[in-house]
């Protein structure tokens, strides 16, 4: 998974590991990084959704 997350554009992997990681609130990430609150939920979910993509793709490989 870090694999997937270091393809991730940076500003996605910052909010997927401020929320996934440190449990902080989308919120808190638009706060911290000093952007609206849906930039930052649009960050958080297009990195989720990629991450689990890369996911499905390493299951698929592996089976």
């Amino acid at each position: 998974m870090r694999a997937a997350l270091a393809r991730l554009p940076a500003e996605q992997a910052r909010a997927v590991v401020m929320a996934a990681v440190y449990g902080m609130t989308a919120r808190q990430v638009a706060g911290f990084e000093g952007i609206p609150l849906g930039t930052a939920k649009a960050r958080i979910h297009a990195g989720l959704l990629k991450l689990h993509a890369a996911r499905l793709a390493w299951r698929g490989d592996n089976e």
